[in-house]
């Protein structure tokens, strides 16, 4: 997940705001409102002690393999 777009705006490329999010020491976990109100769940883990994290209402863009995602019901 990025503050900045990327450069090649692949099709697994979402961009939306953050919602919330939850520290949990080695990764955190981000929800995502994408434009179109559907909700983007993004864990990321820490390489660093002191990683740089998003905020709420902080626009991001996040993007990822295909055989990464997996698409839940609701």
């Amino acid at each position: 997940m990025s503050r900045e777009p990327p450069a090649d705006r692949a099709s697994n490329c979402f961009s939306g705001r953050i919602a919330d999010s939850g520290y949990f020491g080695r990764y955190s976990v981000y929800r995502v409102t994408l434009a179109g109100g559907m909700k983007l769940q993004v864990a990321i883990t820490h390489s660093e002690r002191n990683g740089d994290l998003f905020v709420s209402g902080e626009e991001v863009y996040a993007t990822c393999q295909p055989e990464s995602l997996v698409v839940l019901g609701a």
